[in-house]
């Protein structure tokens, strides 16, 4: 187990796909449940297993996240940058390794606790039931869902687009663990990619969190796969916000640390 006891968080996007809904506030302020907000159940997750000390990269609406008890930070450019710009932002705040999750989740304690017992500098969560929240969400499973292949309890291949299910062996949700080291190792990854201009194939600005997972899969770093096995939720969309399974699963997270609704 690699102890860390920071997360950075990364809630920058303009949320686009929700609108109406993030036309006032961002999208980790949005309640995937009455009175629970994403941000204040992903935190709740995060002080349950010891993780204590929060930063949030933010950028549309920024200011609606002051005032939180956590480290804010901002990526300027979040209208025309990705994940992995954003958490550039945060880089000299994970010296001493991280938790680093998306914005628009809310997961398990199964889920962070796979990352920070996962062996090795760097982890990835990967949710083994994935099918049947991908099936309830769009339909076709293969709809927005991303390749990933495992050897040997390593990842090997991630982020791509997917023809057949058998190209799915799990799915990635958006939480990883560094540790010191492994923070160290994946901006050695990032800054050799920025000095050739492509994080795989796309530009170091717009490049995904997944293109420099698999660049740093490709150099050899090796990626623990953290596997768990559902409970989590991801905010893309209005449909995603009517689920009924969005509901249920953020409920249950929330009773299980113990988080209460905020009341209006």
């Amino acid at each position: 187990m690699t102890h860390v006891t920071r997360a950075v968080l990364l809630a920058a996007g303009q949320g686009l796909r929700l609108r109406p809904h993030t036309g006032t506030n961002p999208k980790c302020l949005l309640e995937a449940a009455p009175g629970l907000p994403l941000l204040d159940v992903q935190r709740a997750v995060l002080n349950a297993e010891g993780v204590t000390d929060h930063v949030l990269v933010a950028g549309w609406l920024a200011e609606k996240l002051e005032g939180r008890g956590l480290t804010l930070v901002t990526n300027p450019r979040y209208a025309e940058t990705n994940m992995v710009w954003t958490l550039l932002q945060a880089r000299e705040l994970m010296s001493g390794g991280a938790v680093v999750g998306y914005g628009d989740i809310a997961y398990p304690r199964e889920a962070l606790r796979a990352v920070l017992d996962a062996p090795g500098h760097l982890a990835v969560a990967v949710d083994l039931d994935w099918e049947p929240y991908w099936r309830k969400r769009f339909g076709d499973p293969l709809k927005d869902a991303e390749t990933l292949a495992m050897r040997g309890g390593a990842i090997v291949e991630i982020g791509g687009k997917p023809e057949t299910l058998a190209q799915i062996e799990g799915q990635y949700i958006g939480l990883m663990r560094f540790s010191a080291q492994g923070a160290r190792q994946l901006w050695d990854i990032f800054d050799a990619c920025a000095a050739r201009g492509s994080v795989n194939g796309k530009t170091p600005e717009t490049a995904f969190m997944t293109d420099l997972l698999q660049e740093a899969a490709r150099a050899g770093l090796p990626l623990a796969a953290a596997t768990f096995h559902g409970g989590w939720v991801e905010i893309d969309t209005p449909e995603d916000l009517a689920l009924p399974e969005t509901t249920a699963r953020v409920r249950a997270i929330a009773a299980d640390v113990g988080l209460r609704k905020r009341e209006e």
